[in-house]
């Protein structure tokens, strides 16, 4: 079992009754949570946390420089999902094993030979992918720990560095983030993994063109208002997911290959432009487009799609958006054209 200490509980503990109380109860805690299993563990979990010569004081000591750490974890921002790591030297300065079992002892450490990085150590840090790594050290250079990541093949950027301390004994907390492991949120995942490429020129026998610069076209209808801007109108959709926000007029088309054109830009979320078959009421394509691509100002939106028989279309742009939330979209023209 890993010990896990939280910082309310803690603090809650820590103001009850005078000095005196505080200090016993509190060290009663830190020999619970930190040490207190260890009689009932196995060999490796006695020599690490087992009570020594002078326990009071170090378990007083180790439990004032937790609850700094757990302060620097907490206003760093280095609290994330997936988690830290930890890397220090637990064999020259075994009272950080205590301190680091705050943040699950075991399980979010990746060495505790610091300054050598071994095989092991390697392979828990590839298995988890921290996105920030963080060493307990006895000095500011942290025995030269980063230039041996560095050395390894593992950029480190720096993030904060803490001078944790009580009772005389003090410790550095120095955070670096690893670039290797960067956190990809799933939102931007779901983005990635659907957007379209743009198309550099609008090709083909262009058979229908619309502008969106004075605002809605005739026939088309919208969710909202569309706000001139510059060259173009701007439209701020609904919070609604796949939501219709913006319809074409139905037109029948003869069966061929055709492409929709669009120039514009998604300032915000994402853009689905769609062609629907209306007498089916079910899409015959659609392409997606997302605020964070590169490519809006020299190319266009663009969504092909082939009919093997005269119908009726129409074109639907659809907010895009893995959850409730509007986008913003920058529309000027549009082109329906023809291919081959």
């Amino acid at each position: 079992m890993n010990a896990i200490l939280r910082r309310d509980l803690l603090l809650d503990i820590l103001r009850v009754g005078i000095v005196a109380a505080v200090s016993t109860i509190a060290t009663n805690v830190a020999i619970a949570i930190a040490t207190g299993y260890a009689g009932a563990a196995g060999y490796t979990t006695q020599t690490v946390f087992a009570p020594h010569a002078g326990a009071f004081t170090h378990r007083k000591q180790a439990l004032s420089i937790s609850l700094q750490l757990i302060d620097f974890m907490r206003v760093q921002h280095l609290q994330t999902n997936p988690p830290p790591a930890f890397w220090y030297d637990g064999i020259r300065y075994p009272p950080l094993n205590g301190i680091q079992s705050t943040y699950l002892w075991g399980i979010t450490w990746i060495g505790r030979e610091m300054p050598h990085l071994t095989k092991p150590d390697k392979r828990l840090l590839e298995a988890r992918r921290p996105p920030n790594i963080i060493l307990l050290c006895g000095n500011p250079r942290c025995a030269g720990g980063p230039s041996v990541l560095r050395r390894a093949g593992y950029r480190t950027d720096f993030r904060a560095r803490a001078l944790l301390q009580s009772h005389g004994e003090h410790y550095w907390a120095v955070a670096y983030a690893l670039p290797k492991f960067k956190i990809v949120s799933p939102d931007i995942l779901w983005y990635k993994n659907f957007t379209a490429p743009f198309v550099s020129a609008a090709a083909g026998t262009t058979i229908a063109q619309t502008t969106f610069a004075r605002g809605l076209p005739s026939g088309w209808s919208s969710s909202g208002p569309l706000r001139r801007k510059g060259a173009m109108s701007e439209l701020v959709t609904s919070s609604h997911p796949w939501a219709y926000e913006l319809q074409g007029p139905t037109t029948t088309l003869p069966a061929g290959s055709y492409r929709v054109y669009v120039r514009g830009r998604v300032v915000r979320g994402g853009l689905d432009v769609g062609v629907l078959d209306a007498g089916a009421n079910k899409w015959i394509q659609q392409r997606m487009y997302w605020s964070h691509q590169h490519g809006f100002a020299q190319g266009w939106m663009s969504t092909p799609f082939r009919l093997t028989e005269k119908t009726e279309v129409k074109l639907i742009f659809s907010n895009w958006t893995p959850k409730p939330a509007s986008s913003v979209w920058d529309l000027g023209e549009l082109r329906l054209a023809r291919s081959g």
